[in-house]
């Protein structure tokens, strides 16, 4: 009875993590039974949903961003669409499908959307994970997830993306606490292999070598194409000195990424960390890839 209080709260967590990929997931059944000619904005987006959050393709990622400009086109105005085709776009050039001008151009639907709509926690963190990934405007997407948190901290998509954000602005510790409750609150969630990344890309920060590699391993498995989850288990690879093994796996980067080369690698990346990002650059020139 002492701690009636914070058990009410844990209930209340509980419910929400539990309830909310249930109803995302009848939303998606319901569109399936809907013809696409009368699709209003929403059930694009609904549509535009599992094509980028599971294991992605270039195909896939290039059908959501196709939902989402009709979607856009139905209401020029729907912040959450514009949040979610920054989002796609930031998933597509992670894994080099677009070019950094094309990311860019799609960022500034990001900025739009929180600029225009400050009370989706949805919206909000889609659009900060964007502008942080892509722009490397750490400190507004910081903010725009911390809105986000203050809002909703029960939602698994809204802790994940925090963490990102977190991670890119050089706040590791800080990140391994969304990450870790976005697992606790739903461990099963589509999405769980994009958490787990991030969660290797914070241990990598802190230079918490096994753990790292321990928990990119788990992120593979489901999230198996993703490149950054290839790129985390690379640099965890090197820091354990399991050095073979990461030769293989340079191997197949070079051969799904033309051009990879150790300054453009540097150039994508948005983590303000500095010494972090040295450690990236070391990495590769260990492994042999052309400057």
């Amino acid at each position: 009875m002492e701690n009636i209080f914070d058990l009410q709260d844990q209930i209340t967590s509980q419910v929400v993590a539990a309830m909310e990929p249930q109803l995302r997931l009848a939303e998606l059944e319901r569109t399936r039974h809907i013809p696409t000619a009368n699709l209003q904005a929403y059930d694009l987006c609904l549509r535009s949903l599992p094509l980028f959050m599971q294991s992605i393709t270039e195909e896939q990622v290039s059908q959501a961003m196709e939902c989402l400009r009709q979607a856009l086109q139905l209401d020029p105005a729907y912040s959450y669409a514009k949040a979610l085709l920054s989002h796609a776009a930031g998933m597509g050039w992670s894994n080099r499908w677009l070019s950094t001008k094309q990311a860019k151009q799609y960022a500034r639907f990001a900025l739009e959307a929180i600029a225009d709509h400050r009370n989706d926690p949805l919206t909000l963190v889609y659009s900060a994970h964007s502008i942080s990934m892509i722009l490397g405007s750490h400190d507004q997407a910081q903010r725009a997830a911390e809105i986000a948190l203050s809002i909703n901290p029960n939602l698994q998509t809204v802790q994940s993306i925090a963490g990102w954000v977190y991670t890119y602005n050089a706040r590791p510790e800080i990140a391994l606490l969304h990450f870790e409750k976005a697992e606790q609150l739903n461990p099963m969630a589509p999405e769980i292999g994009y958490t787990l990344s991030g969660k290797a890309y914070a241990f990598l920060h802190l230079q918490r070598y096994p753990e790292a590699l321990a928990v990119v391993r788990r992120a593979l498995l489901e999230f198996p194409d993703f490149i950054p989850t290839k790129l985390a288990l690379l640099h965890a690879l090197v820091r354990n000195e399991q050095l073979s093994e990461a030769h293989r796996l340079k191997h197949e980067l070079c051969q799904k990424m033309n051009n990879f080369t150790v300054s453009r690698y540097q150039a994508t990346l948005r983590f303000t960390q500095a010494d972090y990002v040295q450690r990236c650059v070391e990495d590769l020139q260990l492994l042999g890839f052309p400057d």
